[in-house]
């Protein structure tokens, strides 16, 4: 069997698998959370497993196999350095196969080190030259994540990428559609709510959106409450 037949791996998952599970989610972070469940059962000295996007120059970690992985990005957010930020923004694999000896990350390695973390390696998410995250594997024993492990690892980051990529196109039309259809909504409620401070009151479309808009300032609320509120028969105040 050749590097490169990786059809014949039992342990690495295909690209069908993992399409499957970013798009039959309800939410992204609930598919790439069973990506990283997925990298634990392919890396077998993989422990916690997340996945960290990297959106607008910020990072925010959008699956996680349980509170570790979330702990230990958080903290490496913080502190701006560790090996999910450094695979993230310079594009590289970056780990260490034994945390005890380690003193590249002065606030990440003790944070580790104090969850029983031993071990970490980050796969960039990378699509042609572009970066869109990483994918961290945390190990609590010394020396985890040999060649063997990386080659997985690497499949899994490139696969997951393809993926992400696409999807995160199809939830960003989807955030605009919904966007969209409660603009729509709301303009449609604020219509009615207008139509029905003319006829309460007899006056006029301007009038009557005037008093909307003053009610709006007056409490604080959205334009739309004020009409929703008006078309359920309430006075705007």
């Amino acid at each position: 069997m050749t590097t490169d037949d990786a059809s014949d791996r039992p342990d690495v998952a295909d690209t069908a698998e993992l399409a499957h599970d970013l798009i039959a989610a309800d939410d992204p972070d609930a598919g790439l959370t069973q990506v990283c469940l997925s990298c634990c059962g392919s890396i077998p000295s993989c422990d916690h497993a997340g996945i960290t996007v990297l959106r607008d120059d910020r990072l925010q970690t959008q699956g996680a196999t349980d509170p570790v992985v979330q702990s230990l990005d958080a903290t490496q957010y913080d502190c701006g350095h560790g090996p999910c930020v450094e695979a993230a923004r310079a594009n590289r694999i970056v780990g260490s196969r034994d945390l005890y000896a380690e003193d590249r990350w002065p606030v990440f390695t003790p944070a580790a080190r104090g969850l029983g973390i031993a071990s970490v390696v980050a796969f960039p998410l990378t699509l042609g030259d572009q970066c869109l995250g990483a994918l961290i594997c945390y190990s609590g024993q010394v020396g985890a994540f040999g060649p063997e492990d990386h080659e997985i690892g690497r499949l899994l980051a490139e696969r997951a990428a393809i993926v992400l990529a696409g999807t995160t196109r199809l939830w960003e039309a989807q955030r605009t559609i919904d966007q969209l259809t409660e603009a729509v909504e709301s303009r449609q409620m604020i219509g009615q709510a207008i139509g029905l401070l003319m006829g309460r009151y007899g006056i006029g479309s301007d009038e009557s959106f005037d008093r909307l808009r003053r009610a709006s300032q007056q409490q604080n609320r959205k334009l739309r409450e004020i009409a929703q509120q008006i078309v359920q028969g309430a006075d705007p105040g």
